[in-house]
């Protein structure tokens, strides 16, 4: 509270939630209760354990900045409102929203004409290889599980070719699916989906591959666009999230959490024109604040301040706006 933090004022990749959405999805069946159990929450799991900053846009539809949506929460819009989401925004699919779009007969929007699911030991899908020629989390041609602990994978039927960053393949080592990709160069689809519990889990995707690639293109089209970049955890620091606020008490404050059982001595840091040379952290420790250092090296902030397993710490960057001073 003496911060002003709040999910009014927090910044990041907006992820659609509906209250209501029991009552718009569709069930495969009918057959079991958990079928009405929507499957919107992803995309905060996801990003944050990827380093990127995020908040809930629970029952609005974000008029600007990047947006995401898994399950089946596109039913929840207006045709008009779907085709601006698409069209105005940039948009994170997982493989269900996806689906979702081409059962309402909004897949055209995308230049896709059809899909079909996988389960995880079916055959069809093997690995996952980075195909662009990029080096991601200092991999070159980079692997990623995709048979099992990935869900299920969507293999999409594209009308015109994507932005592909990754194929998918069978145990052969041929292509047969597009994997992570872009299209209209405003939308990331991530393939996947249907996540029912052992093998058929989302665990593989938390790898540093698909941070990597998820943080390359929302920096592109934070640049591209004049979108606001979210804030991000560039260095490899698993699990250590944040959050960004603009708060009225404090100007920008970053919540950084590291939810892994290790501690965290060096961490990079990088956010929408950010500009400070000196930094007041809070922890537990430090209640009161204590002054913290930052070399930058290109667009990150690096950080030699150490965040204890299963703890928080919170930055505020010093600008004439914010004072000097600890509280």
């Amino acid at each position: 509270a003496a911060f002003g933090m709040n999910a009014r004022n927090q910044l990041g990749v907006q992820t659609l939630m509906f209250e209501k959405s029991s009552y718009t999805l569709k069930t495969i069946s009918g057959g079991r209760l958990e079928e009405l159990y929507p499957h919107e929450g992803l995309w905060p799991a996801l990003l944050s354990a990827y380093g990127i900053a995020n908040r809930i846009a629970a029952n609005e539809v974000p008029r600007d900045g990047a947006v995401a949506v898994s399950g089946q929460a596109l039913r929840n819009l207006s045709a008009a409102e779907l085709d601006d989401l698409l069209r105005n925004r940039f948009v994170l699919l997982d493989g269900e929203a996806v689906e979702t779009l081409l059962d309402l007969g909004r897949g055209g929007l995308l230049g896709m004409r059809g899909a079909r699911w996988h389960a995880p030991e079916s055959g069809f899908q093997a690995y996952e290889q980075i195909v662009n020629g990029q080096t991601y989390a200092g991999l070159a041609e980079a692997r990623m599980v995709a048979q099992i602990f990935s869900g299920m994978h969507l293999e999409i039927e594209y009308d015109r070719q994507p932005e592909a960053f990754s194929m998918v393949m069978n145990p052969e080592g041929r292509p047969v699916s597009v994997g992570m990709a872009t299209v209209n160069g405003n939308v990331f689809i991530l393939p996947y989906g249907r996540f029912d519990g052992g093998i058929g889990g989302h665990q593989a995707l938390y790898n540093p591959i698909r941070k990597a690639v998820i943080q390359e293109v929302l920096a592109k089209w934070a640049a591209a666009a004049g979108g606001r970049l979210p804030a991000m955890i560039t260095s490899h620091a698993p699990h250590l999230s944040v959050y960004e606020f603009d708060t009225i008490r404090r100007g920008r404050v970053f919540a950084l959490v590291n939810a892994s059982l290790d501690p965290i001595g060096v961490w990079a840091l990088r956010a929408h024109d950010l500009s400070a040379e000196r930094w007041l952290a809070f922890s537990r420790a430090h209640p009161d604040g204590k002054r913290v250092g930052a070399r930058r090296e290109g667009d990150d902030f690096v950080f030699e301040e150490e965040i204890p397993a299963l703890s928080a710490l919170l930055l505020v960057p010093q600008t004439e706006k914010t004072g000097g001073d600890a509280a």
